[in-house]
């Protein structure tokens, strides 16, 4: 098993949930003391990352255009709990990665391996 890290993640009910993942994919994770609903890797950079719940009400349009849309998740994306609002589905993630005088700015990140953690 070169060259892979495994991380195993136990849940307090008792669960546990196990990824084999390469060196090179290890991205951002929530703080322990926040419930994440899963976790996924953007494809172009191939970095791993946590997203949970977002309680606040953020609206904005898609990246592709359209209606205003809530923003139901949020993704952690750096140290000391640094986060980005966004729209997880199974393949794409609409993510919030700035602000400007206009409104939002939102990227759309191609996914893969979006697991879903048994809560």
């Amino acid at each position: 098993m070169c060259g892979f890290l495994k991380i195993s993640i136990d849940i307090s009910v008792g669960l546990s949930y196990s990824y084999n993942m390469k060196n090179t994919e290890i991205g951002m994770f929530a703080p322990y003391d926040v419930k994440t609903l899963g976790c996924f890797v953007e494809k172009s950079h191939g970095k791993l990352f946590e997203y949970a719940l977002n309680d606040e009400i953020i609206l904005s349009v898609l990246a592709h255009g359209g209606k205003n849309f809530r923003f139901p998740h949020k993704i952690f994306v750096g140290p000391n709990a640094d986060q980005r609002y966004a729209f997880v589905k199974g393949t794409v993630a609409h993510v919030i990665v700035d602000e400007t005088d206009f409104g939002w700015i939102v990227e759309k990140w191609d996914i893969k391996n979006h697991k879903n953690y048994a809560i």
